[in-house]
């Protein structure tokens, strides 16, 4: 596996966050991402060209990544740090579950943006448990998630749950 292996020298949090930062500028929706041997392939319904209108027409997109692929999205992230860029909804939920990926040591990944931005289901299976298991994770809980993370980054205090 390309993603989930180690092999690529990179964390999956970064190669998602890359991936969700070039989904976001086609405004995606219906995300899913499937991990393959030679990397990921990605569907979602997308704008046409990059930066068109969000409320423009959509077209279907299958395409697959590689590590050449990989590499290019992230240099084009790495170039938008430190400037104003704001990370989109996609990029944000990719982000949080590439952490959790690597947190948990996950393998033979495949992720699902649920129905209208509701939520994403990711199926995997689990080094540790030897077996397929389902994680969902809500809109709320992106969202809580992603903020904790950047708190953290720009050393601010992180406020605990309830």
């Amino acid at each position: 596996m390309l993603i989930t292996d180690g092999g690529s020298g990179q964390t999956v949090e970064d190669v998602l966050r890359a991936l969700g930062a070039a989904l976001d500028e086609r405004h995606a929706t219906g995300v899913a991402l499937i991990e393959v041997p030679e990397g990921l392939m990605v569907r979602a319904r997308v704008t046409p060209a990059p930066g068109d209108p969000a409320d423009g027409p959509r077209v279907s997109m299958e395409r697959a990544f590689g590590h050449k692929e990989f590499l290019e999205q992230r240099m084009a992230a790495l170039q938008l740090r430190g400037s104003t860029h704001r990370a989109g909804p996609v990029e944000r939920a990719l982000r949080v579950m590439g952490r959790y990926i690597d947190a948990h040591d996950l393998q033979q990944v495949t992720l699902m943006e649920h129905d209208a931005r509701q939520g994403w289901m990711l199926w995997h299976r689990s080094r540790t448990a030897a077996r397929h298991l389902l994680v969902t994770f809500d809109h709320a809980e992106i969202e809580r998630a992603a903020a904790v993370a950047q708190q953290s980054r720009e050393g601010m205090p992180v406020a605990a749950e309830a």
